[in-house]
């Protein structure tokens, strides 16, 4: 074996050990016998009982490199029932240094998260304010300026909060899931892009059922992002969505229907990749992006329709919590 590896007796002495060990620890010629944590010195913390606690990953310093190392520990026997263990020591030396790169990146989007979430957030709201200050005092030939950069700054406060979901996606990456109530989410949603889009109307068809289903926090931005996808790709003067439930015996169908001017069926399923715009949009990409990891993380589905007699009809499928 390429791998370490080291046998030692029920009186924890080394019967045998193949040459990679032996390389790895610098044992002496006189190997055989030793007292198995003499013959394992640089490997500092063994424990003699596998049954003690004790670590599994160790560190060796190879002149001046740092290899690091993973124990596994075995019981075995002879044909006389004489016990003692069998130790396999496999490099993770690459593993190691993988993980420390992701660690930084994780470090990373930590402070981008920051960043989103406070300072460009916060900056951009004030420039609003501002601008909205101004609405009465700007000459009305000047008055397109001003709505231009109400809009920039509107669209750039929606582009961090998709940036900011996306980043907390990732770094909760294969987070657990739990019981969440459908009703309080999307009832909650429609209300909050209803007024941050006053111009259009998003109703829900009907009462919304308080049926669990099994998602995260994050669940709120699968709606906010179809809400917001259906009104701001509107071609109308004013934007009509409708939201309706199908609740099934298992499952949970959510329909985002808009009267806008559609999807083409051959772009359905690109619209969903990272960083596709589609629809000849100025935006990122990211809102229907982070749909489908979402969905796909709760273990649903989700896919487009026509809309009769005009738009598309966004439908989310989850399962539910029995």
């Amino acid at each position: 074996m390429a791998d370490p590896v080291i046998m030692i007796d029920s009186q924890n002495r080394v019967v045998d050990s193949n040459p990679a060990a032996r390389e790895l620890v610098g044992a002496p010629d006189s190997w055989r016998g030793m007292d198995a944590v003499a013959f394992l010195g640089p490997l500092s913390g063994l424990q003699e009982d596998e049954n003690e606690p004790g670590p599994t990953e160790f560190e060796v310093d190879d002149g001046g490199r740092t290899r690091h190392f993973d124990l596994d520990r075995s019981r075995i026997a002879d044909t006389h029932g004489q016990r003692g263990q069998l130790l396999v020591l496999r490099e993770i030396t690459e593993r190691k240094a993988r993980e420390e790169v992701l660690q930084t990146q994780r470090d990373d989007l930590e402070v981008l998260n920051t960043m989103m979430r406070h300072d460009i957030r916060n900056d951009l709201q004030l420039a609003t304010a501002y601008a909205d200050l101004l609405e009465d005092d700007v000459a009305e030939d000047n008055q397109a300026y001003l709505d231009q950069i109400q809009s920039a700054a509107t669209e750039a406060i929606d582009i961090t909060k998709s940036a900011r979901d996306v980043t907390e996606v990732l770094l909760s990456a294969g987070g657990e899931t739990n019981p969440v109530r459908l009703d309080t989410v999307l009832e909650a949603e429609v209300a909050e892009v209803s007024e941050a889009y006053d111009s259009g109307t998003i109703e829900l068809r009907e009462a919304v059922d308080p049926v669990q289903i099994e998602a995260d926090d994050m669940l709120e931005s699968v709606f906010r992002n179809l809400l917001t996808n259906a009104v701001e790709h509107n071609d109308t003067d004013r934007p009509e969505v409708e939201v309706a439930t199908e609740i099934g015996a298992d499952t949970v169908r959510i329909s985002v229907a808009d009267d806008g001017p559609g999807i083409p069926p051959e772009e359905r399923e690109s619209i969903f990749a990272k960083g596709e715009t589609g629809l000849e949009s100025d935006g990122t990409g990211l809102g229907l992006y982070l749909v489908q990891t979402l969905v796909d993380r709760y273990d649903g589905r989700v896919w487009i329709e026509d809309n009769e007699p005009r738009g598309a009809v966004f439908v989310v499928e989850l399962p539910r919590v029995s």
